[in-house]
C-alpha cells in the first residue's frame, strides 16, 4: 500500500487503472485527471494504492472539500473513482484500502470526516463494514421545458477565455456563496472557477433575477436532456423563499441553449424548490446514495450531519 507523492509517475499508473475499470474516455484525459486529482482549490487528492509490480490494482482517493455549517467549517474528503482491478475483486480490497485512507488521512491532518455519492450496489459496503450513515436517496426530478417567459436570462457558455473574463468576475460577485441554514461545500468564485475548468466538462451559465444555474447537456436514449447541476442564489435574492418565476425562465432558457425539451434536477437543496416530477427510483438506471462518516470530534456528529445543498457540480457526475 502506498501514499503517492510522485505526481507524473502516480497520474500514469492511475489512468492506466482508471481506463481498464472504467468505460468512459475522461480517464484517459491525463489533464482531466491532474485537474481534479492534484488541482483542487482545498487541496490534492489523497490516495492510497495497492501497487503490485509497478502497476496500480486498487486506488482509493479522498479529494478534500471545505464544507461550513452551525458556525463552524471543517475538511470533508470526498471518495473519487474507487476502483479494483478484475482479479483482486472479492478479496476486501476496497474495505482495506478506505479503512487505511480514512486513518491515515486523520493522523496527516488531511480530513476530519468523508462524504461520498455511490449507487445501490456498493451502498452494503459503506455502511456495515466503513459505518457510514445513509443521509439521503438523492431524489431526481425531471420536467417539460417551462412555457414561461425567459426574463432577462443571461447565458453564457463556458470556456477558458470567458472563466478569465471580466463577466465571469461580475457574475461571482452578483452570487450569494455565503449560503443558507445546514450544512453546504463552501463556494466561492476560486473554487467555481476550478470547477468549472473541468478538462471533460462542457457547461453553461444562466443569470436569472435572483438566481444563477449551472447546466449542461446530455442525450439520453436519443433525446437532448438539459442537465441542472447547481443553483446559486444572488446577493439580492429574497431570503426566505424561492423565485418559482425566475426558476422556470432559467430552466427555459436551459432547455432552449441544449436544444432540449426537459429538463432534469437531482440533489438536495434547501433554499431553492425544482419544478417538475420526482422520478421513481425503480425507473432510474442508477439510484445514488449521499453517505457521511465522521472521522474524528472536529466533524459534526454522524446523526448531527444535515447538508442544506448538495447538487451535480458539489461532485463529479459532469
Amino acid at each position: 500500500m502506498t501514499t503517492e507523492k510522485s505526481y507524473p509517475e502516480a497520474l500514469e499508473k492511475l489512468r492506466d487503472l482508471l481506463s481498464e475499470v472504467f468505460d468512459n474516455p475522461k480517464f484517459s484525459n491525463r489533464d482531466y485527471l491532474y485537474w481534479l486529482y492534484w488541482g483542487g482549490p482545498d487541496g490534492p487528492g489523497y490516495q492510497q494504492n495497492l501497487d503490485i509490480d509497478g502497476r496500480y490494482r486498487a486506488h482509493y482517493c479522498l479529494v478534500p472539500q471545505k464544507f461550513a455549517g452551525g458556525g463552524k467549517s471543517v475538511l470533508i474528503g470526498y471518495p473519487h473513482d474507487l476502483a479494483v482491478g478484475a482479479e483482486m475483486r472479492g478479496k476486501g480490497v476496497f474495505i482495506e484500502l478506505a479503512t487505511k485512507a480514512h486513518a491515515k488521512a486523520v493522523e496527516d491532518g488531511i480530513v476530519d470526516a468523508v462524504i461520498a455519492v455511490t449507487n445501490a450496489s456498493s451502498a452494503p459496503g459503506f455502511i456495515r463494514r466503513l459505518e457510514f450513515r445513509l443521509i439521503a436517496q438523492i431524489p431526481v426530478r425531471l420536467g417539460l421545458r417551462p412555457f414561461a417567459a425567459r426574463r432577462a436570462v443571461l447565458s453564457h457558455k463556458v470556456d477558458a477565455a470567458f472563466l478569465e473574463s471580466g463577466e465571469f468576475d461580475r457574475i461571482c460577485q452578483r452570487v450569494d456563496f455565503s449560503g443558507s441554514e445546514g450544512w453546504q461545500q463552501v463556494w466561492s468564485a476560486r473554487r467555481l472557477k476550478w470547477r468549472l475548468a473541468s478538462p471533460v466538462g462542457r457547461y453553461v451559465i444562466h443569470e436569472g433575477r435572483h438566481s444563477v444555474a449551472i447546466t449542461t447537456g446530455k442525450t439520453v436514449a436519443g433525446l437532448r436532456v438539459a442537465i441542472l447541476l447547481r443553483l446559486f442564489p444572488t446577493r439580492d435574492a429574497p431570503g426566505s423563499s424561492d423565485d418559482i418565476g425566475d426558476l422556470k425562465s432559467l430552466l427555459a432558457a436551459a432547455c432552449s441553449v441544449h436544444g432540449s425539451l426537459f429538463y432534469l434536477y437531482a440533489g438536495l437543496n434547501r433554499r431553492l424548490r425544482v419544478p417538475g416530477i420526482t422520478v421513481p427510483r425503480r425507473l432510474l438506471p442508477s439510484p445514488l446514495n449521499l453517505f457521511y462518516c465522521p472521522l474524528t470530534g472536529a466533524a459534526p456528529a454522524k446523526e448531527a450531519f444535515e447538508p442544506a445543498v448538495y447538487e451535480f457540480l458539489d461532485f463529479d457526475a459532469y
